[in-house]
């Protein structure tokens, strides 16, 4: 009698026992996964962290190089003839080629009078903005809005907008009566409206030259200002071919130079660094204004990481 209650009892603590077992394993499975996962997570991030740090790295060590280029290159005609390390020169264009630097480090200068600031030339500004809205018959409010903007007064402009315009409009905020303190503020002027500034962005310098420079203009600008498309493709191809001169430029436009309108470099030049390293980006955009001075070759205008 005695020795069936204790098979029984034995057979019952079988039944538990691989339940029990498959439990315990089922645990130590998901936390030894759950492990795998968190260790694979804090490589990936190490990883990414390092990655992030070496594109930091080369774009600062990109910059330091360009800027040193800068400072002991010499203009040749509307390009910047730079020895580089091993001694050879190389022309670099001043309107927005990109050129690689080195592995994952692309660069692009752009002179600065061949852009557009709110400051020195907001009459081409609005121009520029007119014509990537498509709607060129808004080039004349642009220019007025943009100007009841700046100036100081509170007369309204045949076709701007001043305190009234704005609150009727709903605007928490009337003009600033002064200079635009960044090119971002561009979006709150009346007709300036987000998707024009994002078209554009690239074409903007708030520090820069005082005067322009049709020959380090991109064609974009080209399009805008010169309205002939025909004119446009002839001047690309001669620049790529390095034929575009400030002679044949005034020859096939008709453009002279002014005082504010120059067909030479200005030396203020918009470096543009963007360094990759796998997945991990970094870029910097600096306005030097290069000096023909032994002791001051140079000088950071702005600086935008």
């Amino acid at each position: 009698m005695s020795t069936s209650k204790t098979s029984c009892i034995l057979n019952t603590d079988d039944g538990y026992a691989l339940p029990v077992v498959l439990l315990i394993s089922l645990i130590i499975t998901a936390i030894s996964m759950s492990m795998s996962l968190v260790t694979r997570s804090s490589l990936a991030t190490a990883y990414d962290l390092k990655s992030r740090s070496r594109a930091m790295m080369s774009a600062y060590s990109a910059m330091n190089e360009v800027m040193y280029r800068i400072a002991t290159a010499t203009f040749n005609g509307n390009l910047l003839q730079v020895t580089t390390a091993d001694g050879t020169t190389q022309d670099w264009t001043l309107y927005g080629k990109p050129f690689t630097l080195a592995a994952g480090v692309t660069v692009r200068l752009r002179d600065t009078g061949g852009m557009f600031s709110p400051l020195s030339n907001p009459r081409q500004l609005a121009r520029l903005a007119a014509y990537v809205s498509g709607q060129d018959n808004i080039t004349d409010q642009l220019i007025d809005t943009l100007s009841d903007w700046q100036d100081t007064d509170v007369f309204k402009r045949l076709n701007g907008a001043e305190d009234f315009e704005y609150r009727s409009s709903g605007a928490p905020y009337v003009p600033r009566n002064f200079f635009l303190q960044l090119p971002e503020e561009l979006m709150l002027v009346k007709g300036y409206t987000p998707d024009i500034y994002r078209k554009l962005k690239d074409e903007l310098v708030y520090w820069g030259s005082p005067t322009s420079n049709y020959l380090t203009m991109d064609e974009k600008a080209w399009r805008a200002l010169l309205r002939d498309d025909n004119l446009v493709e002839r001047l690309v191809a001669m620049r790529e071919r390095g034929e575009l001169t400030a002679r044949s430029f005034q020859e096939l436009t008709g453009i002279k130079k002014t005082e504010y309108q120059l067909l030479a470099p200005s030396g203020w030049i918009q470096v543009s660094i963007r360094a990759e390293v796998g997945k991990a980006r970094d870029s910097i955009t600096a306005v030097i204004f290069k000096k023909q001075l032994r002791n001051k070759p140079f000088m950071i205008a702005s600086w935008k990481k």
